[in-house]
């Protein structure tokens, strides 16, 4: 009979140990799943916040642009928006990224004291133009594909 109980009581030991080692990594399987969703919403929620900033600039910055190549800088106004999206757009971009807002900003400001074009003559120069809205648009496209995990296709 004693040896039952030594053999009964290892078998419980163990059917015990072994419900608390199943229970243990079960827990701790569902945290860790529900930590990488949580990283993964953030991540999201921050890439989102990017884009709509990034596309933010890229319009105000094409409206402000045209603007520019039309009239003569007479309303500070109409820079606002650009300034606005621009400080937003700061705090969320690298140095390069940074740099290349700043170009698009000098060029608009450059085309407030140019020539003023109709909008049939604007067209045909586009293409001769230095681009720096497309430049910045390629930048914010190329650090979208990389923060997304795509970076191969990244030129």
């Amino acid at each position: 009979m004693a040896l039952f109980a030594r053999h009964f009581d290892r078998a419980a030991l163990a059917a015990i140990l072994g419900s608390f080692a199943g229970a243990s990594l079960s827990t701790l399987s569902a945290w860790i799943t529900e930590r990488h969703h949580d990283r993964r919403g953030t991540l999201a929620r921050k890439i989102s916040h990017r884009e709509q900033s990034y596309s933010d600039f890229i319009n105000e910055s094409a409206r402000a642009m045209v603007d520019a190549m039309q009239h003569k800088f007479e309303d500070p106004s109409k820079l606002a928006p650009v300034t606005h999206s621009s400080v937003r757009l700061s705090s969320l971009i690298n140095v390069v990224e940074s740099e290349r807002a700043e170009q698009v900003a000098e060029t608009i400001l450059a085309n407030y004291s140019a020539i003023n074009l109709t909008a049939k003559e604007i067209q045909p120069g586009a293409a001769k133009r230095d681009d720096p809205l497309g430049q910045i648009s390629n930048l914010c496209r190329s650090t979208r594909i990389r923060e997304a995990g795509y970076s191969y296709l990244v030129r």
